[in-house]
């Protein structure tokens, strides 16, 4: 009696070319099944693994995102209070400016008080009437030659 071999054609791989190789029987559907679930398994895996790299570079650009922006933040912080404290000493200044304006136009009108209040003629008056002052003579008045010295020592008393 003649055996006849029958083969389930999907459990077998077929390369339509030259070089196809030799078709080997006993290739059952299960171990393909297998196969193919380990492959889908290393490719979830391969998949698992590109996904975390991925999330690890999104994380590290979220926080270099937001370390810029924070730095950022406090430099424009610090320039608004740069220029909050440059316009305050700004108007300090105007202020001092001011006041130093208004004791300079004090100064002015006291020291020109003064001057009209006292009266040179009467002054004169009275120191030549009631306190009997008369002015020097020329043989009264000493001169003293000065040289190059600003100042000058005194040893006896003056005549």
């Amino acid at each position: 009696m003649q055996e006849y071999r029958t083969f389930d054609i999907q459990s077998f791989n077929y390369q339509y070319s030259a070089a196809a190789p030799q078709v080997v029987p006993g290739f059952d559907r299960e171990q393909r099944l297998r196969e193919k679930q380990e492959r889908e398994r290393r490719l979830r895996q391969k998949r698992l693994q590109q996904h975390k790299k991925e999330l690890r570079r999104h994380r590290l650009h979220a926080f270099y995102l937001t370390l810029g922006l924070i730095i950022f933040g406090s430099l424009c912080t610090s320039y608004i209070h740069l220029q909050n404290s440059i316009t305050t000493s700004m108007h300090n200044i105007a202020d001092l400016e001011s006041q130093i304006t208004d004791l300079k136009a004090q100064n002015a009108a006291t020291e020109s008080r003064i001057h009209t209040s006292t009266n040179l003629s009467a002054v004169k008056s009275r120191a030549v009437n009631d306190l009997g002052m008369v002015y020097a003579t020329s043989d009264q008045i000493v001169y003293y030659d000065m040289q190059d010295e600003d100042y000058m020592n005194q040893y006896d008393s003056v005549p």
